[in-house]
C-alpha cells in the first residue's frame, strides 16, 4: 500500500498548485484529503495529484467528488492508475536475519551477534549490542544464509542510533571484484518479487495520534448496542469511519451521542471514548467523530511477532502454492501469495527454511484467517504441535531475533 497517512500531496488544477495532506482512503472508492488553504475546489474538478513516499515518486490524475465541510474535508475519487518512478537504486526489503559482525578483514573468534532488520542490494540496517563508529568498514557473516552461510561482506557504517542497551546501524556495502554483490543482488530480487505489492501498515503512531492504520475494525458502543466499522481516516480533529450498517440499513444517531470504542491493533488493545460530530452521506457514507483525547491500551500478543519476508510453499487440499512468509511467531505465520484465491481448508501443510538455513518441513497449520487485498492472499495460520523439531527450530529463530527488538 503506497498511500499514507500524513503524507503531503501536491494537486494541479492547470491553473495553480495546491499543497495538502492525506487523511485517509478506501481502496477502489476514494481518498480524503485536508481541504487546500485558499483554494475552494469545486466538484467534478479534475486534478494531477503528486507525491513522493519511500524514494519513490507518484503521479495520478483524480476527479473532486465534493466537500465534508464542517470536518474541511475534500473528498477525491480514488484514482485508477497510478504512475510511478522510483529515484532510489535498490529496493530496501523488511527482514529479520540474524547475522555476525567483526571487525578487521576476515572472521575472526571476536564475532558479535546482530539482526538484520532492512535489507538491499546497496546496504542494511541491523541492529546490535556492539559499539561501531561512522565510517568504520565492518563485516558481516550471514547476509546470504542459507545460500552462502560462510560469505562475508564488508560495508561502510553510514548512521548510528542508540536505543537503551543496543545500537541501531546503517550501512553502506562495499564490493571488491569476485566478491559476492552478484550472489546477494540476485537474493534481494527474489525477495522483492515476493514483496510486491504486500500491506504495508502505518508506522507507530506519535504520542498524540491514534495507533491503528486505516481499515482497522472497530467495535462501537452506543448506549447497550454494539456496532462494527472500519476507520476510514483522522485529521486533527476528527476521526472518520464507514457509516455502520444494521440490518441493510444505515445506523442514524443523534449528534453529540457519545461512543465507546474498542479495537486491535498492532498486538495491542485500545479504547477510547468519542461522540458523533456529523453523519455524512454524500459524497460518501462517512461519520464524523470527534478525536478522542485519551486512549487506553493493553498488550494483548504473548509471543514475539517478526516482520520478515521468507521464501515458502503452503500445501492444500487443491495443489502446492508459493508465497512468503511475512509475519512469524513461536505459535503461527501470515502467509502472502500472489492472486485473490481463498482457501476453504481447515487445515493446511507449511514447509519453508529459515534464514538461518534450518529447514521446517511438514509443519501442519491451522487456518485462522483469510483475506484479499491488492492482488495478493493473505493466509493467517496458527501452528500445530505435532512437529516438535520444527516448532523447536522455530522457536529458537525467534528468540535468537527478539533480543534486538
Amino acid at each position: 500500500m503506497i498511500f499514507k497517512r500524513g503524507l503531503e500531496i501536491l494537486l494541479d488544477d492547470s491553473h495553480s498548485k495546491l499543497r495538502t495532506t492525506l487523511c485517509g482512503w478506501k481502496t477502489g472508492k476514494y481518498l480524503l484529503i485536508e481541504e487546500p488553504a485558499g483554494r475552494n475546489v469545486r466538484e467534478g474538478v479534475s486534478l494531477v495529484a503528486r507525491f513522493s513516499h519511500d524514494g519513490c515518486y507518484y503521479g495520478f490524475n483524480v476527479e473532486a467528488l465534493g466537500h465534508l465541510p464542517e470536518a474541511h474535508i475534500l473528498v477525491l475519487k480514488y484514482p485508477d492508475d497510478i504512475m510511478q518512478s522510483c529515484v532510489r537504486k535498490n529496493s530496501r526489503l523488511e527482514v529479520a536475519l540474524p547475522v555476525n559482525i567483526f571487525r578487521g578483514d576476515k572472521p575472526s573468534d571476536a564475532l558479535n551477534d546482530a539482526l538484520i532488520t532492512d535489507l538491499s542490494a546497496g546496504g542494511l540496517n541491523f541492529s546490535c549490542f556492539m559499539s561501531l563508529n561512522v565510517g568504520e568498514t565492518v563485516g558481516v557473516v550471514g547476509a546470504l544464509e542459507p545460500e552462502h552461510p560462510e560469505m562475508a561482506l564488508s560495508f561502510i557504517v553510514r548512521s548510528v542510533k542508540t536505543v537503551g542497551m543496543k545500537y541501531e546501524y546503517g550501512g553502506e556495502f562495499v564490493f571488491s571484484e569476485g566478491s559476492a554483490e552478484n550472489a546477494l543482488k540476485t537474493k534481494v530480487d527474489r525477495l522483492d518479487h515476493l514483496a510486491h505489492g504486500m500491506i504495508d501498515e502505518d508506522p507507530p503512531p506519535a504520542p498524540s495520534q491514534l495507533a491503528a492504520p486505516v481499515g482497522t475494525r472497530m467495535q462501537f458502543q452506543i448506549g447497550m448496542t454494539k456496532i462494527l466499522s472500519a476507520l476510514r481516516g483522522s485529521s486533527r480533529k476528527y476521526l472518520f469511519i464507514d457509516t455502520p450498517v444494521e440490518k441493510g440499513k444505515p445506523v442514524i444517531v443523534a449528534r453529540g451521542t457519545p461512543i465507546h470504542v474498542k479495537f486491535a491493533a498492532l498486538g495491542m488493545g485500545y479504547a477510547f471514548e468519542t461522540e458523533i460530530v456529523k453523519q455524512y452521506t454524500s459524497p460518501a457514507a462517512l461519520w464524523a467523530l470527534s478525536h478522542p483525547g485519551a486512549t487506553r491500551s493493553m498488550t494483548l500478543r504473548r509471543n514475539t511477532r517478526l516482520r520478515t519476508l521468507i521464501p515458502s510453499v503452503i500445501e492444500t487440499s487443491v495443489g502446492m502454492r508459493d508465497g512468503a512468509i511475512i509475519d512469524l511467531s513461536e505459535v503461527g505465520a501470515l502467509f502472502m501469495a500472489d492472486g485473490d484465491n481463498h482457501t476453504s481448508d481447515t487445515q493446511v501443510t507449511l514447509n519453508f527454511v529459515l534464514p538461518t538455513g534450518g529447514p521446517v518441513d511438514n509443519i501442519v497449520c491451522q487456518v485462522r484467517n483469510t483475506r484479499n487485498e491488492d492482488g495478493k492472499t493473505y493466509i493467517g495460520l496458527s501452528f500445530i504441535e505435532n512437529n516438535p523439531a520444527a516448532i523447536g527450530l522455530i522457536k529458537s529463530y525467534v528468540e535468537s531475533c527478539s533480543k534486538f527488538l
